[in-house]
């Protein structure tokens, strides 16, 4: 898919940016806030009856996953050392309670924007199921114009093709990013996608080069 090296490595860092920025914000306080205002945007896109169900799916899975599994309780005793231990660490007796303070309450934002990335994935994938009828259209149509230009002696324009192929890449990875920001979606940032994606379907079908 990244055949353009230096467009891959940006990918990669925009991935390792968010992991770090992640680590820097997730907070019980930030993902509760994220938490909340996120509510009341899928009540406004979706209904209240898909809201609650949005939560009824985060929840169920999350704790499938995580919860029942043992997953956080094995995180927890790996990372965060007994009172047992601690009594053992002699001569760290003041840097120890503030590290493991620290890590433990970065563990407890990262679990709970985990939860929000699943209310998020719900939400995703209930509007991908209003878009996804759209997009063959917008390709075949984007087909067909290409082959009208081509019967009219046009030529499909090498950089729209590259350009929009780019960005079109950009908007199929960017759920990866929006289901793990450390901060509120608003239904304005998901409209954005949903809006840009057959956009630059159509410019890429448009101007597709390799057929």
């Amino acid at each position: 898919m990244f055949s353009d090296k230096g467009f891959g490595w940006i990918v990669m860092a925009l991935v390792f940016l968010e992991i770090i920025t992640i680590f820097m914000l997730a907070t019980p306080e930030t993902a509760a806030g994220a938490r909340d205002l996120e509510d009341h945007n899928t009540v406004s896109i979706l209904g209240e009856d898909r809201a609650r169900k949005a939560n009824v799916f985060a929840t169920k899975y999350f704790s499938r996953h995580f919860i029942e599994t043992g997953f956080v309780a094995n995180v927890r005793a790996a990372l965060i050392p007994s009172e047992e231990k601690r009594a053992k660490a002699t001569g760290m007796e003041d840097l120890l309670p503030g590290l493991f303070k620290s890590a433990a309450v970065r563990l407890e934002g990262l679990w709970a924007m985990i939860y929000n990335s699943y209310h998020r994935s719900y939400v995703m994938v209930f509007m991908l199921m209003f878009i996804v009828p759209v997009l063959l259209p917008t390709l075949v149509d984007g087909l067909v114009e290409r082959r009208i230009s081509i019967e009219t002696n046009d030529v499909a324009k090498a950089v729209f093709f590259h350009g929009a192929k780019k960005i079109l890449i950009v908007l199929l990875v960017m759920p990866l990013f929006i289901l793990f920001l450390p901060f509120p979606v608003s239904g304005t940032i998901w409209f954005g996608w949903l809006l840009m994606l057959p956009i630059f379907m159509w410019v890429t079908a448009k101007n597709v080069q390799e057929l």
